[in-house]
């Protein structure tokens, strides 16, 4: 057995939290109201809050503003469901040879 080299290599990784449908449904509540005021307000600013008198500083903040609300949606996506995937057993043994 090869010892480790490094002390990363002896970390093992915590265990989750057990899934709560409490918890999993506020998350998806506080989830969805941040995405409808969230598009609400890159809406408002889009059509209604441009400053056309300085475009070379309004247009870049609202552009980074929805590139945040991007970020968001891809987060929550991410958050929505706090379910561990189902884990195989693996590859059978006398399939390895095929990896290398």
């Amino acid at each position: 057995m090869k010892l480790p080299t490094s002390r990363f290599e002896r970390q093992e990784p915590w265990t989750p939290l057990p899934t709560s449908p409490v918890r999993e449904l506020s998350t998806q509540f506080l989830l969805t109201m941040s995405l409808v005021f969230g598009a609400w307000y890159i809406g408002w600013r889009w059509l209604y809050s441009i400053n056309t008198e300085a475009l070379w500083f309004s247009l870049p903040l609202i552009v980074a503003e929805t590139g945040a609300f991007i970020g968001l949606i891809l987060f929550s996506i991410n958050l929505w469901s706090g379910a561990a995937p189902p884990r195989g057993d693996g590859l059978p043994p006398e399939k390895w040879s095929s990896l290398k």
